[in-house]
């Protein structure tokens, strides 16, 4: 287990023998009602209690996932912690949805993260009072996890436009589907390292000074870099093939767009040496043809009524649900 969530889980068995007298069990058990929620919980979603704990546990881990890289700005993190918790909220919806449906979770798989789990707990002080109410949590947790990846895929899987839809998406978003104007061309680089002296820096200059005047009297370009080009397009004598307008950066776009075709540049000092370049042409964007992206057409699509379809089961199951929040406990949670 990770050592931070490892510690995590180490604040929270403080808090078992307390969470223990309060189970997922309906709230009719727990005497809760609609309009009300037990401290010990942050949520009651269709009458099941969540417990602070469980939030607290996964909302750690997914903080330590997203913010690895430090100081998290607190109205970030109010804002993420309400995330989790709605995605928590609709996981317990998604789930019975699924069951509803007649999927199984991938019970092989939760066994196994149980098992991760109790081997990085083992040894750890109060795990034995512990273990068996984490171990049903973490199952719990698992298998709603499996429940509602196999509805995503059901739901998404559903999806299948008709031609006539595919045809109105290309029509409607064609700036999807165009050929960016695209550069034909040739280097010849002449390789310095970056911690030369400026004498060398100089000495290269002049050198492609000199390959430059010969290709201007009529030298041929791929003979002269296939000779002295230390880039990898030497051996094609320099061609570096068509390439979409930016790919090269700013410096070297710069200097290929004051270009017509054919012509050579002057030498341009890059980090790794001195580049003699030629735009060999020009080719415009174009407009691909609806036969020509049928296929892409109607990935995209797809997918794209495959997230509007997800996102409508959840707000449809949410809106339907009786969910309630502890807002006093979540206020006192940061949350």
């Amino acid at each position: 287990m990770n050592p931070l969530l490892l510690a995590v889980f180490l604040a929270l068995l403080t808090s078992v023998a307390r969470a223990e007298a309060v189970s997922s069990q309906p709230v009719s058990s727990q005497a809760v009602s609609s309009q009300a929620v037990s401290p010990q919980l942050v949520a009651t979603v269709a009458g099941t209690g969540v417990l602070v704990d469980e939030f607290v546990y996964i909302a750690r881990k997914a903080i330590q996932a997203r913010f690895y890289h430090g100081q998290i700005p607190e109205a970030e993190l109010r804002s993420y912690q309400r995330e989790l918790l709605d995605e928590l909220v609709d996981s317990y919806l998604l789930a019975e949805e699924a069951l509803r449906r007649g999927l199984a979770a991938d019970m092989t798989k939760a066994a196994a993260a149980v098992q991760a789990f109790d081997d990085s707990a083992s040894g750890q002080p109060g795990w034995v009072e512990a273990r068996a109410v984490w171990l049903a949590r973490i199952e719990a947790i698992e298998v709603r996890a499996s429940l509602q990846a196999l509805l995503e895929e059901q739901v998404r899987a559903a999806v299948d436009p008709s031609e006539a839809e595919v045809l109105a998406y290309y029509q409607k978003n064609l700036e999807k589907f165009v050929t960016p104007e695209q550069q034909d061309v040739s280097t010849i680089l002449l390789k310095v390292e970056p911690s030369s002296t400026t004498e060398v820096w100089q000495q290269t200059e002049q050198q492609a000074l000199a390959l430059k005047l010969e290709l201007e009297q009529g030298a041929d370009f791929e003979e002269l870099a296939e000779i002295h080009s230390g880039d990898a397009s030497a051996i094609a004598g320099g061609a570096m093939g068509l390439m979409h307008r930016g790919l090269l950066g700013g410096e070297v776009e710069a200097v290929l767009e004051a270009l017509v075709p054919g012509q050579i540049a002057e030498p341009l000092s890059l980090l790794d040496g001195v580049a003699l370049l030629r735009l060999n042409a020009r080719v415009e964007s174009q407009q691909r043809t609806f036969e020509e992206v049928h296929v892409r057409a109607r990935g995209l699509l797809t997918r794209e009524l495959g997230e509007l379809a997800w996102k409508a089961l959840r707000f449809r199951l949410r809106s339907q649900a009786d969910v309630v929040l502890n807002e006093e406990l979540l206020q006192k949670m940061g949350v």
